[in-house]
Formats: structure tokens, C-alpha cells, sequence
């Protein structure tokens, strides 16, 4: 069984790291020791302090309350705040249209003390948590802060150098409600959605490790930890690609292709997911060409070359169908009879297959499996007979499989020596 557990700091550290004293925790605590605390949740905070929840009660059952806010309380929302422009002439939303996230413990135990602006949308951060599990972000924070930077971080962050990029963020930084704003936009990096998905991963990746999310928040998450250098939740990720959400082992091959494909594609131009790549180039050779929106995002994520060598593929796998008949009859066209039960030379059906090549004309993994499965016996093949059969079609499969990469990048080659 794959352990997908991460490692967590203690408790003791973890109140110390959120600063409880400025959240007005202290009698809570205490009052909770003892077994006597209640608070009221009909009654509003008599002070603009954001008043927290009965934390033990959210650990043991789960649940997630909206908590009153004063307008001039710091509240950061888990789904980023666009910060309109001063220039427009929309209506400011009144604060009492605003409502805090059902997450109230990401709110309340985070120091959210800086601005990162992606995509033109100001997101409030904790630049603690940052630090901890970003070398980039630790290394950018002690650029600003003038004090020793860490002993290791990325040379590169995407393109660029990471010492001159980190210089040009911090000296280009300005200012909103006080807070430091540091713009990402220059360096190209994760979308805004795969960078909030890696910051929420931060606060919740304990529930990721017992209950995984989609295989499509697992690809954002990874994107942005591969990019920011967040080593502990980059490896989660390849775990939870290798092991259970999209495996590169024919045996765990679905009978339908994943909407996944385009992005496994890309995610596999990187070294450590790089086993992603031939599941994800079978998965769109054999995708139905009727979806519009599948092809769109298709032709978006692949390069040139990769077009090149998933047309390439599906030559190929067209090909593979044409060898599969004669695997059909036993023993071979120079014996007239069957070695075994000494009866005529058994002869699969030619029809049978056509019918499941016109089916799956780019999928002939998942047609021989159903080939396999078949009841030979009903055809008048002996036990011996079928036998071979089967496993005739097992190594047609698995040659199959272990061609699609060669397949790949012959096109890729051949294109790169013209």
C-alpha cells in the first residue's frame, strides 16, 4: 500500500507559527483545558477582531461556520480577490454583500501579511507559510528583508535566473492597505488557479493524504510545486500519478480514454513525471475526434512536434490491427490439424475482430483485451488451443505498449533531422 502521508510540524510549533496572541486566543485556549469553554455562535464580536470558532469542535466533526467580520477586519478569501482598478467606474460592492469562505480555519490560522498580484488579481498571503514550503519564496523574502538567504535555492526558476529575477520582483514591489505587493507576472509561471491550488494544498494537504482530490487539482498542484520548488507536495503528486490516478502499466489501462491526456502530455516534458507521457499520447490517439472542446484544449497544451508524433502513433496503432487475425488460428498454417485434440486446425473469427476494429480503430490494447476475454471454447477451440491463444494476444499487447514511445519520437526525430 503507497503511504501518501507528508510531514507535518508539531503542534506546538504550528500555534507559535500563527501568532495566536493576535487573534485573541489566549483565555480560549486556557478556558479549553479546563473543559468549560462555549462560545455563543448567534452573537456578534464586540470588537473588530475576527473572532474564532470553537477550534476543537471543527477537528472532531468537521464542520465549517461562516464567522461575522468587521469591515475593517483583514479577511483574505481562499478563492482570490480581485482588486478592481481605481480607474473603473463600477459601484464599489457594499461590505455587507461580502461573506467569509466556509474554510474558516485557513482564515484564521494563517499571518496572511503580503500581496502576490497573478494575473492581474491581488492574492493575500502568509509570507511564513511561503517561506517554509517554497525555497524560491524564502529566498525572494530574504532578498527583501536584507538578511542571510537560504543555503539552497533553484538557480533557475522556469527561464530565468532566480537571483536576477528575484531582484528585479523585489525592487519592482509596491504597496496596497500597507502590505508589501510582489507581481509574478514576469516570470511566466503557474496560472492563478494552479497557484491557489498549491497554497490551499498547504493548509489541507493532511486531507489530500487520507482522501485524494481529482486528478485534475493534482495536476495544478504539481505544476506550481514543480515551478516554486515545493519538493514535499512535487513527490506527493508523482505518488498519486504512479500509484493510483493515472499509473503507466497496461494492466491498469481504463477501456475509456481520460479528458486528462493534453495535460499529462505537457506534464510529462518534465523529468519526474516523464512516465506520465506514454499513457497520455495512447489516451489522445484514441480519443473520439467529435469532441470540439477536447481538440481545442488538445491543440492548445501539445507543441508542434508532439502533433507530429501523435499522428505518427495513430499510423501505427492502425497498423497493429492488421497483425492480430493470424494470431486468430492454431497451431500454424503448417499444421492441418490441431496437435492437441487432433481435430481440424482451428480458425478465429475474421468477422469478430473487424467488428471490434471498426469500434476501436486507434485502440487495439483494449481490443485485444476483449479478444482475450473471449469464450474460444464456443468456437470449438480445444483447452490447449485457447490457451496459446490467449497468451499469443498478451504479447501482442504487450509489444504495443512498449513501442509507443519509440513511435512517438520517430516523428519527432525524423522532423528534427529534415
Amino acid at each position: 500500500m503507497v503511504n501518501f502521508e507528508l510531514q507535518f510540524i508539531n503542534c506546538t510549533e504550528f500555534l507559535h507559527l500563527v501568532s495566536i496572541k493576535t487573534l485573541g486566543l489566549d483565555d480560549i485556549i486556557q478556558q479549553a483545558m479546563s473543559d468549560s469553554l462555549e462560545i455563543p455562535t448567534s452573537e456578534a464580536p464586540s470588537s473588530p477582531t475576527l473572532r474564532s470558532p470553537n477550534i476543537s469542535q471543527i477537528h472532531k466533526r468537521g464542520r465549517r461556520r461562516k464567522v461575522p467580520w468587521d469591515a475593517e477586519t483583514p479577511l483574505v478569501l481562499k478563492t482570490p480577490t480581485k482588486i478592481k482598478n481605481k480607474s473603473s467606474h463600477e459601484p464599489e460592492r457594499s461590505t455587507k454583500t461580502r461573506k467569509a469562505t466556509h474554510d474558516q480555519r485557513q482564515l484564521l490560522l494563517t499571518d496572511n501579511d503580503i500581496y502576490l498580484k497573478i494575473e492581474e488579481t491581488h492574492v493575500r498571503c502568509s509570507s511564513r507559510t511561503l517561506a517554509r514550503e517554497s525555497p524560491f519564496f524564502d529566498y525572494l523574502l530574504s532578498c527583501r528583508d536584507n538578511r542571510q538567504p537560504p543555503e539552497s535555492f533553484p538557480e533557475f526558476i522556469g527561464d530565468f535566473n532566480t537571483e536576477d529575477m528575484v531582484g528585479y520582483i523585489v525592487a519592482d514591489r509596491t504597496k496596497l492597505d500597507d502590505l508589501d505587493v510582489f507581481s509574478l507576472s514576469p516570470l511566466q509561471g503557474p496560472s492563478l488557479d494552479e497557484f491557489m491550488a498549491l497554497y490551499e494544498a498547504f493548509d489541507r494537504s493532511i486531507e489530500y493524504a487520507m482522501d485524494l482530490p481529482k486528478i485534475e487539482q493534482i495536476a495544478q498542484i504539481y505544476s506550481a510545486a514543480n515551478f516554486y520548488g515545493a519538493e514535499r507536495y512535487e513527490d506527493f503528486c508523482i505518488k498519486a500519478f504512479r500509484h493510483k490516478l493515472y499509473q503507466d502499466d497496461l494492466a491498469k489501462l481504463s477501456e475509456k480514454p481520460l479528458s486528462f491526456a493534453p495535460v499529462g502530455v505537457r506534464l510529462g516534458r518534465l523529468p519526474k513525471s516523464c512516465f506520465l507521457r506514454r499513457r497520455a499520447f495512447y489516451d489522445l490517439a484514441r480519443y473520439p475526434g467529435s469532441d470540439p472542446i477536447f481538440q481545442k484544449r488538445m491543440h492548445h497544451e501539445l507543441a508542434a512536434l508532439e502533433l507530429l508524433g501523435l499522428i505518427n502513433l495513430q499510423k501505427q496503432l492502425s497498423k497493429a490491427w492488421d497483425q492480430i487475425p493470424e494470431l486468430l488460428s492454431y497451431p500454424d498454417k503448417e499444421y492441418s490439424h490441431c496437435t492437441d485434440c487432433h481435430e481440424p486446425r482451428h480458425r478465429g473469427s475474421y468477422r469478430l475482430v473487424q467488428k471490434i476494429r471498426a469500434e476501436l480503430p486507434f485502440d487495439p490494447l483494449i481490443g485485444i483485451r476483449e479478444l482475450r476475454d473471449y469464450d474460444w471454447g464456443a468456437k470449438g477451440f480445444c483447452s490447449a488451443a485457447a490457451l496459446t491463444l490467449e497468451g499469443s494476444l498478451e504479447e501482442r499487447a504487450r509489444s504495443i505498449w512498449g513501442n509507443i514511445n519509440i513511435w512517438i519520437d520517430v516523428s519527432l526525430n525524423a522532423d528534427a533531422g529534415s
